[in-house]
C-alpha cells in the first residue's frame, strides 16, 4: 500500500460507529488530516458587506480540504478581513464536526494574536473547549457554519 492510502485507512478507521470521541481522539485525527498529504482543495475568496449597506465591510478566503479518494471533506481554513484578522480551521470526520481551532490577530501584517481557542466536538455537542482572550463567538456559530461548508463542498467539488 503507498503511504498515502495507509494514511487515510487511519484517518477514517480508527472510531468505532457509535464511540464517542475524547480530546486525545480528537487531537490524533486533527493531526493526520494536517500530515495527510495528496488532500484534493478548492480556494472561494469573497467580500463580506454590512447589512443593508452596499459598503464593503472585509473579505475572507476559504480553502477546502478533500480526501481524493472519497471525497471526504476533512478541513476547511477560513483567513477573514474584517477590523481584525481572524483564522479559523474546521476539521470533520465523516462529514461532521469535530475541532475548530481560531486566531485572532491585530491586523493581517501584525504577529500580536488577540485571542485563540480550541473546541472539541462530537455529535454537535461541544466537548471541551480552551480560551486565551475575547471570543466573541459561540459554539453554536462554529456548528451551523461546518454545515454550511458541507453544502458548499459539495457544490464546488460536483459530489
Amino acid at each position: 500500500m503507498k503511504p498515502l492510502s495507509i494514511s487515510l485507512l487511519l484517518l477514517f478507521s480508527a472510531p468505532v460507529l457509535g464511540q464517542t470521541f475524547t480530546v486525545t481522539q480528537i487531537d490524533s485525527i486533527v493531526h493526520r488530516i494536517d500530515s495527510t498529504k495528496g488532500l484534493r482543495n478548492a480556494v472561494v475568496d469573497g467580500y463580506l458587506k454590512r447589512k443593508g449597506n452596499k459598503k464593503l465591510k472585509g473579505g475572507f478566503s476559504d480553502t477546502f480540504w478533500l480526501t481524493p479518494t472519497d471525497n471526504h471533506l476533512v478541513k476547511v481554513e477560513r483567513g477573514e478581513a474584517l477590523n481584525h484578522y481572524a483564522v479559523r480551521a474546521y476539521y470533520f470526520y465523516n462529514d461532521t464536526l469535530i475541532f475548530v481551532k481560531t486566531s485572532i490577530y491585530e491586523s493581517q501584517l501584525a504577529r500580536n494574536r488577540i485571542s485563540e481557542g480550541e473546541y472539541y466536538f462530537y455529535a454537535d455537542v461541544l466537548l471541551k473547549k480552551r480560551e486565551k482572550g475575547e471570543q466573541a463567538i459561540k459554539s453554536e456559530v462554529f456548528i451551523k457554519q461546518s454545515q454550511e461548508y458541507l453544502v458548499d463542498a459539495k457544490s464546488i467539488f460536483n459530489l
